[in-house]
């Protein structure tokens, strides 16, 4: 597409993050960089400054997509994902020769991303793929062949979910090679340095860290499968299922199987099970069906929560220095809409309390695109951190960097507390087992002297994954403490 020569409009820096720095930051396959391009867009005319910042928020979106499309990894070598830090600047605003009710916009963006490190090999600088629409809110329509779109997943198939998993140049999409609705350029990445050798605060987690003599880590396992329990005598079903050696694993969310295997290594580390709570609710002739069985859960059972499925279990140990840690588990529906539909604080209060009290948390399920732990709609302004306890917290759903470091080193309110680990990649839930006990390895023996870095422990969870699966691009932030 051509541009006039002169600009109608020009619209100054664009900083979509304001007033966010530098965190320190390992990962073991993970180079974190940063991304420049100069951009293009298409946008009906007449739109002001603040419309046309969203619509190249909206096409930049679809960099979440094109990063990990299968025709962006056979071209680069690898997949990457662009994270919240993010600025445009030098927006221009022209007169479109080829339609008269639409204008041309270019900018420059520049945002922090991550990209595996065999892409640079030895290189600092190099250059990178873009393929951007050129209109967005027109482009799914030209992917569509029949009642389906080809340009995007099979499954994932409506315009809500377009700009996530959308391939341009996929086998059979109409906009392969296409650069007429399809803006493709290059961008630059740059890679930021790396800590060398850094720790936990191991002093405070297995100190007096606000739970005296106790370090309590939680777990946090939500449901990922399309047919997760809908009631508590489905989820019980599951469980069963998983506990009978005979039985198949099919029809088993793999949350309920892979938390139900940490419950058996847990058991097999010496730490005994202190209480168990079913949550949702069950008729009297359910409950006894089940008795018969031998299965006794009456007295298990509270449905103050509302109608959401889950378990919550407690184990601890003590160790000779008369030091105690304490491991909740819940398992549940972790969806945001899920939660507003059964109208269920289940997930959100657990959440809450986790992370005002526990010293180590790992969340297991979905990142629902940033919604299943966004903070700031589940708890507005509450204080929902202790800003003088120190922390370390795992996310580990898909492309958890794109949506939660901001947001949880803000409502933290003191970031030298807090060690974040994020996953930049789409993670695969047969892996989260592994990743769980990787993590916790270095956190279930407050008498040990070993401190362990964060670089250990993060090239220790990277290498649980199947190989097949690859890395996800772990990597750590706020990550300061050195000795």
């Amino acid at each position: 597409m051509k541009k006039t020569l002169l600009p109608i409009l020009a619209i100054g820096l664009m900083n979509l993050t304001p007033g966010q720095k530098a965190h320190a930051f390992y990962g073991k396959q993970a180079e974190k960089t940063i991304l420049k391009f100069d951009g293009e867009l298409v946008v009906p005319k007449g739109l002001t400054k603040s419309e046309i910042e969203k619509k190249i928020l909206e096409q930049t979106g679809h960099l979440l997509g094109t990063f990990h499309s299968k025709s962006f990894i056979k071209e680069f070598g690898s997949e990457g994902v662009v994270g919240e830090d993010k600025t445009v600047s030098n927006i221009k605003v022209y007169a479109s020769k080829d339609d008269k009710k639409k204008d041309f916009v270019t900018y420059t963006f520049e945002s922090e991303a991550l990209f595996n490190k065999k892409a640079f090999g030895r290189k600092k600088t190099i250059q990178v793929p873009i393929k951007l629409p050129y209109s967005p809110e027109e482009i799914y329509d030209f992917g569509i062949v029949g009642n389906k779109n080809v340009c995007t997943d099979n499954h994932y198939n409506g315009p809500e979910d377009f700009f996530y998993f959308w391939d341009p140049d996929k086998k059979g999409c109409p906009l392969k090679g296409n650069q007429y609705e399809v803006y493709r350029t290059k961008g630059t990445l740059k890679k930021l340095p790396k800590t060398k050798r850094t720790l936990p605060n191991y002093t405070k987690l297995f100190g007096d860290n606000g739970n005296g003599d106790t370090t309590r880590i939680d777990l946090l396992f939500g449901f990922v499968d399309d047919k997760s329990p809908k009631n508590l005598s489905h989820y019980l079903k599951q469980t069963i299922k998983y506990l009978d050696p005979d039985s198949t694993l099919k029809g088993v969310d793999d949350t309920i199987s892979g938390a139900y295997e940490i419950f058996d290594h847990l058991e097999l580390k010496g730490f005994e099970l202190e209480e168990r709570i079913l949550y949702g609710s069950m008729k009297d002739k359910e409950i006894k069906s089940f008795e018969r069985k031998d299965i006794n859960i009456g007295d298990l059972i509270s449905s103050d929560k509302g109608e959401i499925p889950g378990e919550k279990r407690t184990y601890s140990k003590m160790f000779p220095s008369g030091k105690v840690v304490q491991i909740n588990i819940l398992i549940a529906d972790t969806d945001a809409d899920a939660h507003k539909k059964n109208k269920s604080n289940l997930f959100k209060d657990a959440l809450k309390d986790s992370l005002m009290n526990a010293d180590i948390i790992e969340y297991e399920g979905h990142s629902g695109l940033g919604e299943n732990l966004n903070l700031k709609a589940m708890y507005g302004n509450e204080e929902i951190f202790d800003p003088n306890k120190s922390q370390v917290i795992f996310i580990n759903g898909c492309h958890s960097y794109s949506y939660y470091k901001n947001m949880f080193f803000e409502k933290k309110g003191n970031e030298e507390n807090l060690d974040l680990i994020l996953s930049g990649l789409t993670t695969i839930s047969s892996d989260g087992p592994n990743n769980v006990k990787a993590f916790l390895k270095y956190f279930l023996n407050p008498d040990t002297k070993r401190e362990v870095s964060f670089q250990a422990i993060l090239n220790n969870i990277e290498d649980s994954n199947e190989k097949e699966n690859g890395s996800y691009l772990t990597s750590v932030y706020g990550d300061i403490l050195t000795r």
